[in-house]
């Protein structure tokens, strides 16, 4: 072995490496304690010079992360114990930690990431601040220096002009405004996928988000002890929070986007996006159309039309929720605690419902305690549908008609 370039010495704990002047101890409750195990014990080279040299550039691009925050962070209130972040005694997980790089990235001040944390401590649910990891984990919203993240929401104009929320149309959210209820108010029930509440989304979400004619995307700013829950699915990228703030107007949200991870105060800046991602948004497009114009050789237009000839609709079916009228074919019945997924696989034949799901995501993935009906939504509001949407309304919402 090259004794300049590394040395090591290995229990059943512990892993104390020196290398090029630099010591390194990993810990066996560490994430790169079973990497860098494998890589020394796999590792049968140590006679060849460019073997060992390949061998500590890899050691060192894993361990260096570990000594950034030990060095960034050693004037702070977080520390480091056998491997993990802490705050006081809260281990900080791994959404919060990829922030926290990013800030040390930026050179810029570990505050903002304690304040979140401080935030986060002051919610009084442990199941929204384990749901609010799930956001964050999925969604690379940024946190901002006074301990909130930034999000997404879609409103209207009213006839005066005057922003409001899409569901009642009675709730100023012009920006500057603070919106806020009691937080007994919203439901908690991440599975009660559409129901009360503010909510607000990452960017993700935005096309599934309203879909009305004028409807405006707005930032939002949400304090971390303020979330309620975040639904089961569209694959955790919305929430229900009890309070908000309307920071500002997203005039081509399609082509426009906020800084991820972290932002110094004040600076929610929205950058126009590269031709890459304007790409990368057609194609999800493309993509999202892809059952109408390849699998089955139809146009937009004619999706519904094709729907209310399949086979398997026997029954249409009528209900209203958050002041919005909808209409639709009942495709089956979702038995209590049964998933859409059980409920499609006994209809048999509905492949092309998994393209609806594609387009507007796994709703109401669990039925809970009660029967819901899976619902072909091919109306909204007296306006047909070009696509129709998969549902999932409790059957004791929903009125049947032959």
């Amino acid at each position: 072995m090259n004794k300049n370039r590394l040395q090591l010495f290995m229990t059943k704990d512990e892993i104390q490496l020196y290398m090029d002047g630099v010591s390194y101890a990993v810990h066996s409750t560490e994430d790169n304690y079973k990497p860098v195990s494998h890589m020394l014990l796999a590792f049968d080279q140590w006679e060849d010079e460019d073997s060992v040299s390949h061998l500590v550039h890899s050691l060192k691009k894993l361990l260096d992360r570990k000594v950034k925050f030990e060095n960034y962070l050693k004037d702070s209130p977080i520390t480091i114990e056998n491997g993990l972040i802490k705050y006081k005694d809260t281990v900080i997980r791994s959404a919060i930690v990829d922030r926290l790089e990013e800030v040390i990235d930026q050179q810029g001040d570990w505050k903002g990431i304690v304040k979140f944390i401080e935030n986060m401590m002051e919610n009084p649910s442990p199941q929204s601040v384990n749901e609010l990891y799930l956001f964050l984990e999925h969604n690379n919203l940024p946190i901002t220096e006074d301990g909130c993240f930034l999000a997404y929401k879609k409103v209207i104009r009213n006839e005066e002009g005057i922003l409001v929320d899409i569901y009642t149309r009675s709730i100023n959210n012009s920006p500057g405004e603070i919106i806020e209820m009691d937080r007994d108010k919203v439901d908690p029930d991440r599975y009660m996928t559409c129901s009360y509440g503010f909510h607000v989304c990452s960017y993700d979400y935005l096309p599934h988000y309203g879909m009305l004619e004028g409807d405006v995307a707005v930032l939002v700013k949400v304090n971390p002890k303020d979330v309620v829950t975040v639904p089961a699915d569209y694959n955790n990228a919305k929430m229900r929070v009890c309070k908000y703030k309307v920071v500002k107007i997203i005039e081509d949200w399609k082509n426009t986007k906020i800084k991820d991870y972290f932002v110094s105060d004040g600076d929610y800046l929205i950058y126009d996006d590269d031709a890459d991602r304007e790409e990368e948004y057609e194609e999800k497009e493309d993509y999202y159309n892809y059952w109408l114009e390849n699998e089955y050789g139809l146009t937009e237009n004619d999706g519904v039309k094709y729907l209310e000839n399949f086979s398997v609709l026997y029954q249409k079916a009528s209900w209203q929720h958050i002041n919005n009228d909808y209409r639709g074919y009942i495709l089956t019945t979702i038995e209590a605690d049964e998933t859409v997924d059980d409920a499609i696989d006994r209809i048999g034949n509905m492949e092309f419902m998994e393209n609806y799901r594609i387009r507007n995501g796994v709703r109401h993935k669990h039925a809970t305690s009660y029967k819901r009906y899976l619902v072909a939504c091919v109306e909204k509001n007296g306006k047909k549908l070009s696509v129709p949407e998969l549902l999932a309304p409790s059957v004791e919402r929903v009125d049947k008609s032959s």
